[in-house]
């Protein structure tokens, strides 16, 4: 099955088509309930850079792609309407609403839709728990799941990538998302089940 991933290398947009494992379809996005997220297995650190692409009309308490030890402590990633970088955050951040949001979160700054809207200051941190997509792993806990779309995620530490992350199901029927750089899938980490379009 052959699908199109966007960034293959960081800043660089790929239009080449990839291909996913035998018995894969590759999704235009998948849909949580507010009840399942991915685990990516990763903690990020003040090297690290996050590529989303998402869609939620939820306004408060809700985790697009973020992890932490407590409230602007060691954190790093994106809420429906915050961002965090170490102990740094910009609230009140535009990233909810009926339109997909294309976001990227590093020591630069935010940027939503292009355009640059905070730049936090140099830190050096390290996230205590791996980052959960459509959730909060505040310390090792999940909570504030997001209720939303999710259309790409990938994660650089400098330009190296380590997540490039594919909506898809599997042969088994099981809609989760397909990381083309440990070619590895990952499947809901919550309750009930995720769902999916597939691509026109």
């Amino acid at each position: 099955m052959m699908g199109h991933c966007l960034f293959m290398r960081k800043g660089e947009v790929h239009t080449a088509p990839i291909h996913l494992p035998s018995g894969y379809t590759k999704l235009a996005y998948i849909q949580s309930s507010g009840t399942q997220y991915i685990d990516t297995g990763v903690k990020p650190d003040q090297t690290y850079t996050l590529k989303i692409k998402f869609q939620t009309t939820q306004t408060s308490s809700g985790g697009v792609a973020v992890s932490d030890q407590n409230w602007q402590s060691n954190g790093f990633g994106l809420w429906c309407n915050a961002a965090v970088f170490g102990d740094q955050a910009m609230q009140n951040a535009p990233l909810n609403g009926t339109d997909p949001i294309e976001a990227v979160l590093n020591q630069s700054g935010l940027t939503v839709n292009g355009e640059q809207i905070w730049t936090p200051t140099a830190a050096t941190f390290a996230v205590p728990a791996n980052m959960t997509l459509m959730a909060l792993n505040r310390n090792g806990s999940i909570a504030e799941q997001l209720s939303g779309k999710l259309y790409y995620a990938q994660l650089y530490s400098g330009d190296s990538p380590i997540r490039d992350f594919l909506p898809c199901k599997n042969a088994s029927g099981a809609v989760g998302l397909y990381d083309l750089v440990g070619k590895q899938f990952y499947g809901n980490a919550g309750t009930g089940a995720f769902t999916g379009s597939e691509v026109a």
